[in-house]
């Protein structure tokens, strides 16, 4: 079915296949704009997504910051939309309550669902706390009125004062977080304090002094803050908030005021470790999962760029990200992703996903949390009596593997592992054909995979030769990699001796070049072939597979791509599109794509600026681009 995207001025719908694992679901790398949302989510005109919230129906609402506007992503086919589209040209900063198509805010950032169903949003440079209600789809029913403060005019300074709705003021509220009671907590952030707002609008405040920053764990106004950037319930008594420029998670009990601090240990950095010696810099975005889990952004100006996780014994560790990479965005797992300028985040706890607006690469991307099963055998046809190698490469952190061969008979457990073994070996007795599953599980859940006649297992024939084959456990290295070649010759061979071409390359591990399953690192970039010759008592067979290891300096390839194109989504489910960046042609543009044995699997062809490619199997490829003068790559994961 068709994917589209639509927009009210205040209210745009986005629709795509609902797709750590980082991928990307809305928006494209340096692509900003107004306009209203008529194609893909992947084109979709984002500028600097900041706040972030769920509904109960798992929509995605945030908001479109330097655009002006709230939009929401919805992970559905496709929806007609009612309602006029709002013109572009009165898109720009204002502060006007009434319709969708009518309101206007002026850059809103933090945002929350009340327990009444209604959308909070801190309007910043208005001053004001904002409200829609009447959001049951993009219609022209949501109506957009101010909850609590008043601009005083566009662009108008902010003030500080306790009152009740718009009698209240003040200064650049930039989140908003809401408890069990349907009271507000607001990080005020020119102010540095928290404020509070009951259901019925009276604000009054929690923390902080007005005006005063400092780095002081006390109670009520005797605390002190600085640069408030983020804010989040924890539980039903405290609250969490991110600290920017004092590099601390703080916690408020909102019952009492009192301030102490939750992690960091208020020196600028990036260390992990424990609550007390963990380092950050400029925490900008909290998010809390269901299990207590913590998450923290930081991109609050300081290019950190990363995504840490304070488990629930106060232990923090980077889950996403590199430390200020030069490389400012990419798509994969855990730290290979690459983010700038992360701001908010909201986890649904439904489907264990962080979603996190990335600002300043103008897009929304999603951390999956839930393990995929991903295995391969080595080798996966032999001969009874052969040892083979069940390894799992199955991300998203699993904890706990149960695998299950049918026929469950014909077999034993090699070295001590077990069916519950990470990677257990087994040794066939028995000739037959085996299916194979794996399930994987962590404390967010689990997931599983099946190959049905994966595992081939023959009888010896005692007069034959070998037939030499092997493979490599990736193909596609940097300078200093250590690859396990893997010996998947037919017939018993009882020697071995590889020949690996060009000679800047080691044996690690106490293997050598008469290993039967050697492992080598490559110092040297380049191309390699590798030969294996097999031999047994009735003779020796060669197999050579040329230009087989390509060899990368250290990630460079993949900045390089990200140069040329955009790959989206990655992850996907088996289809994906390569979008040439503009002002690059695709006339002389070779792409293929691998699985990761070094096989071709695809070589498609640029149809104007983009290539669509469908149907692959689930697995880890890698796409191999060469533009008439340099070659670049870059993996793509299919679930």
């Amino acid at each position: 079915m068709k994917r589209i995207i639509l927009t009210l001025t205040s209210i745009g719908l986005l629709s795509i296949a609902n797709a750590q694992t980082v991928g990307t679901i809305a928006g494209t790398k340096g692509s900003d704009g107004f306009m209203p949302y008529n194609g893909s989510a992947s084109s979709v005109p984002i500028a600097q997504p900041f706040g972030i919230a769920i509904d109960a129906n798992d929509r995605i609402f945030f908001s479109d910051a330097t655009n002006h506007r709230i939009s929401v992503y919805v992970p559905t086919d496709v929806y007609n939309k009612t309602g006029t589209i709002g013109d572009p040209t009165l898109g720009g900063a204002s502060y006007i309550n009434g319709s969708a198509s009518v309101a206007r805010y002026n850059t809103p950032k933090g945002m929350v669902f009340g327990k009444d169903g209604k959308l909070y949003v801190c309007d910043q440079n208005n001053n004001t706390i904002r409200v829609m209600n009447g959001i049951s789809f993009v219609t022209e029913t949501q109506q957009v009125s101010s909850f609590a403060g008043e601009a005083a005019g566009v662009n108008s300074g902010g003030d500080y004062l306790d009152g009740t709705g718009t009698a209240a003021r003040f200064n650049a509220p930039i989140d908003i977080a809401v408890d069990a009671n349907g009271n507000f907590y607001v990080a005020d952030n020119y102010n540095e304090v928290i404020r509070k707002i009951t259901p019925a609008g009276v604000v009054t405040t929690l923390a902080g002094k007005a005006g005063q920053s400092g780095d002081v764990d006390a109670t009520g106004d005797t605390a002190r803050f600085n640069n408030i950037l983020a804010v989040e319930m924890l539980d039903n008594t405290y609250l969490l908030v991110a600290d920017g420029w004092n590099n601390k998670i703080r916690k408020v009990n909102i019952n009492t005021g009192e301030v102490t601090t939750y992690a960091g240990s208020g020196a600028t950095g990036n260390v992990d470790g424990s609550a007390t010696t963990a380092k950050f810099n400029t925490p900008s975005g909290l998010a809390v999962d269901a299990l207590g889990n913590v998450y923290v952004s930081e991109g609050g100006g300081s290019q950190s760029n990363v995504i840490r996780r304070i488990n629930g014994s106060g232990n923090v560790s980077t889950i996403c990200g590199e430390y200020q990479s030069t490389t400012e965005y990419a798509d994969g797992q855990g730290t290979d992703s690459r983010f700038l300028k992360p701001q908010h985040m909201a986890f649904n706890n439904a489907k264990n996903i962080l979603y996190v607006c990335d600002s300043y690469n103008n897009t929304i991307r999603e951390i999956d949390m839930t393990p995929k099963a991903r295995f391969f055998a080595s080798p996966s046809a032999t001969n009874v009596g052969v040892p083979v190698q069940l390894t799992s490469q199955s991300y998203n952190n699993p904890t706990a593997w149960t695998w299950q061969l049918t026929p469950a008979t014909g077999f034993t457990l090699e070295n001590g592992t077990t069916l519950s073994s990470e990677n257990p070996k087994f040794k066939f007795t028995t000739a037959n054909t085996y299916k194979v599953k794996l399930t994987v599980t962590n404390s967010y859940g689990s997931g599983d995979t099946t190959w049905n006649n994966y595992i081939n297992i023959s009888n010896i024939n005692t007069t034959d030769p070998p037939v030499a084959d092997f493979i490599a456990s990736d193909s596609f290295v940097m300078v200093g990699d250590v690859v396990v070649f893997t010996d998947e010759s037919a017939n018993t061979p009882s020697q071995w001796e590889w020949a690996i071409i060009p000679i800047t390359h080691q044996y690690e591990n106490a293997t050598d070049k008469f290993s039967q399953n050697p492992q080598v690192k490559f110092t040297g970039i380049g191309t390699y072939t590798v030969i294996l010759k097999a031999t047994n008592a009735n003779g020796s067979d060669n197999k050579s597979k040329t230009n087989y290891i390509q060899v990368d300096p250290l990630g460079v390839k993949q900045v390089a791509l990200n140069s040329l194109l955009n790959v989206f989504p990655n992850p996907n489910n088996g289809s994906f599109t390569l979008l040439l960046n503009e002002n690059v042609s695709g006339t002389n543009m070779q792409v293929q794509l691998f699985d990761m044995q070094g096989k071709i699997v695809l070589e498609p062809s640029f149809e104007g600026n983009q290539v669509s490619v469908n149907g692959l199997s689930a697995g880890v490829y890698l796409i191999k681009v060469n533009d008439g003068t340099s070659t670049y790559n870059q993996k793509v994961i299919v679930r």
